[in-house]
């Protein structure tokens, strides 16, 4: 997502998914999206995923680098000032979607790449649980980015 979001203003101006990302909602739920993926890539998947060599690079890169640069990004330069609370359903609809693929595509293949989504170890009940957690945390991350983006837009009106 952020890979296109970083490339759509490179598209023609009337191509679908330049005005996709041009959304001002759009861009901030991915910069929400990105924040958390840093945030638990450190805090709950750092200490049991060790890479080496170039993966460890990449590794630094994707969960470290360039969340920094999106949210940076979205904070000086993306608009802010149009974003509705009316818009979190659909922020948390990609959260939701990505944990129920990934939990169907772990009892698929037996492996689960996150230990709180492993319904083998945890079973139904904590893994539906912990989504739910997801799901008010990504809602609570959509309304103080969206509060934060309105204060930020308003704060860059010379009225």
């Amino acid at each position: 997502m952020v890979a296109l979001a970083f490339t759509a203003p490179f598209l023609v101006p009337s191509n679908a998914l330049r005005n996709f990302f041009d959304r001002q909602a759009v861009r901030a739920a991915i910069a929400l999206y990105i924040l958390v993926v840093m945030v638990v890539y450190w805090a709950l998947l750092a200490s049991i995923h060790n890479p080496v060599g170039l993966s460890a690079v990449a590794n630094v890169g994707l969960h470290l680098i360039v969340p920094i640069i999106y949210i940076l990004d979205w904070v000086l330069f993306a608009a802010k000032d149009k974003m509705s609370f009316k818009d979190i359903p659909f922020w948390i609809l990609y959260p939701i979607s990505y944990g129920i693929y990934t939990i169907i595509r772990g009892a698929i293949t037996g492996t689960y790449p996150y230990p709180f989504l492993n319904v083998t170890e945890l079973g139904t009940a904590q893994v539906f649980v912990n989504m739910l957690g997801f799901t008010a945390f990504y809602a609570l991350g959509a309304a103080a980015f969206i509060a934060l983006g309105r204060r930020l837009g308003r704060s860059k009106d010379p009225a």
